[in-house]
């Protein structure tokens, strides 16, 4: 038998790969190994992107608060500006802050700042959070004249605190101040806490420098009728005419309350307005017997 009709007998049978198509699947198999590769560190890369916090979006605040800042250590320290504020919705007692002196300069020698006294008429013990939008807080005994500054917002359970601003801002342009007292529960061994009742102060400036406590404006906005408008826009004249519900006007009044500026009710104004809505519901539509039972009101 010939060698080319002998079968080998030592192994199983294969046959000769030609050089080309040997490397045509040599480079087959790289190619996929680097693709496998490549995908494993895709994935490797999106799993690590995806397990950090998305960049840019704003962080909850948390509503009523206020932590003790850390003194700074010189009274020219540059205070960080405050930021608003959220507040949870006030309790009704009366709460109003005494300032002394009403103008104030670092040129003065008499003060460190405007002496900031709340009158709260709660009985209840509290902490007294104070905030402004421009200049710092500063803890004054005038006794022993120790003077420990602090930032933009400080929580105290003293009756007094001073504010100042730093007196490298002397000369330069300065905005319009609102200072904010909250009055809170103290902190609970469980933490959480109230707010009893918040008020605004309102500070402008005289010759640049002399800061100088103002009133936010308040007032009646219209001047007849049975609703009664409170804001900035305060009615200065009004026409002669009379309207339904002006009798119980005179019992009413606006005033900064709690930082806004509301309604305030003398005895009387509730009970005078129902009858006036009562008077208006009965005359059927006609004007004298409004006015007439309105009289009786």
């Amino acid at each position: 038998m010939s060698q080319a009709g002998k079968k080998d007998e030592t192994g199983p049978a294969f046959r000769e790969i030609p050089f080309f198509e040997g490397m045509t699947n040599h480079l087959i198999m790289r190619t996929f190994i680097a693709l496998t590769g490549l995908v494993l560190i895709v994935a490797i890369l999106f799993t690590g992107c995806t397990s950090e916090k998305p960049g840019g979006l704003p962080l909850p605040t948390p509503i009523d608060t206020f932590p003790i800042t850390t003194p700074v250590t010189t009274i020219g320290t540059s205070p960080v500006p405050a930021t608003a504020v959220p507040l949870t919705t006030p309790g009704q007692v009366d709460l109003s802050i005494r300032a002394s002196p009403e103008k104030y300069s670092p040129l003065m020698s008499s003060t460190v700042g405007i002496g900031l006294t709340p009158q709260y008429s709660g009985s209840a013990a509290a902490v007294y959070s104070w905030n402004t939008s421009y200049g710092y807080f500063i803890s004054w005994n005038a006794t022993d004249s120790k003077v420990t500054p602090y930032n933009s917002s400080i929580d105290t359970s003293d009756p007094t605190i001073y504010w100042s601003y730093s007196p490298d801002d002397m000369g330069k342009e300065k905005p319009p101040v609102t200072v904010r007292l909250i009055v809170k529960t103290p902190p609970r061994t469980h933490g959480g806490g109230g707010t009893f009742a918040w008020k605004d102060l309102q500070i402008s400036w005289e010759n640049t420098d002399t800061a100088v406590i103002t009133e936010a404006a308040c007032g009646i906005q219209n001047c007849h009728g049975m609703e009664i408008s409170c804001g900035k826009n305060i009615a200065e004249m009004c026409t002669m005419e009379y309207q339904l519900g002006d009798k119980c006007r005179s019992l009413a009044s606006c005033q900064n309350v709690n930082g806004s500026c509301s309604v305030v009710k003398q005895e009387g104004y509730t009970v005078c307005m129902s009858c006036v809505e009562e008077c208006n519901k009965t005359s059927g539509g006609d004007p004298a017997k409004a006015f007439a039972c309105e009289s009786r009101c």
